[in-house]
């Protein structure tokens, strides 16, 4: 699709490529330019994070390290033990109800 519009793919990054489980599919966006995005590393409930692990591990064994872009979601602290932010005790209440026992809430 990019290429029918003539967009450069050494200025696109494809995000969440973390959850594909064909490695063939991102050597095919590597070789062409574009940036492969793990991004959800952490959130396995989309994809085992030693799937994750052993995908960049290959792309980087296979000379795409500059095409591979390690990054973040917000999306991931989801699965953290506690808010990645502050919240007023007022508002905690369902996160402390829904908390593991021993997560610090």
């Amino acid at each position: 699709m990019f290429a029918e519009y003539d967009a450069d793919p050494t200025r696109i990054l494809i995000g969440h490529q973390d959850e594909e489980a064909d490695l063939d599919g991102l050597r095919t966006l590597a070789k062409g330019g574009t940036f492969v995005g793990f991004d959800r590393i952490g959130l396995t409930m989309l994809a085992p994070d030693a799937r994750r692990a052993d995908h960049v591990a290959a792309l980087v064994r296979e000379g795409f390290v500059t095409q591979v872009c390690l990054s973040q979601d917000h999306v991931c602290t989801m699965t953290a033990p506690r808010s990645a932010y502050w919240v007023p005790p007022e508002r905690g209440t369902y996160r402390q109800r829904s908390a593991p026992p021993d997560s610090g809430w």
